[in-house]
């Protein structure tokens, strides 16, 4: 089998990851018609009492051959599923943005 390069999208998104701390696991896999495809998937503590954040990214190879960003989707605090582009994955991942459903955390428990 010869050596996987990532795509720059894909080493983008590992980057990130790597540079702010969060674990991740990329996951090689085919589908059902013998397509190569990869899943990146990045996980950090939530806020407390909630589960990880988390981004899941797929890149697939069916009908160009070359890999080719065909999901991505984050999970947070209240939130389960949600449709991300990768620049928006990314900002998640580095902190820069910070999904309004974890900012009304904050809001929703302080003090009166």
């Amino acid at each position: 089998m010869p050596a996987f390069t990532p795509p720059a999208s894909m080493r983008r998104l590992l980057d990130a990851a790597l540079t702010h701390g969060r674990s991740y696991v990329v996951q090689h896999q085919t589908d059902n018609g013998d397509c190569p495809l990869v899943t990146v998937k990045v996980q950090w503590p939530g806020p407390d009492d909630y589960q990880p954040n988390r981004v899941e990214a797929t890149w697939h190879t069916r009908g160009t051959g070359t890999y080719r960003l065909t999901h991505a989707a984050g999970t947070w605090a209240r939130c389960d599923h949600a449709q991300l582009s990768l620049a928006r994955a990314l900002e998640f991942v580095t902190g820069t943005w910070v999904p309004q459903e974890v900012q009304d955390l904050a809001t929703d428990y302080a003090a009166p």
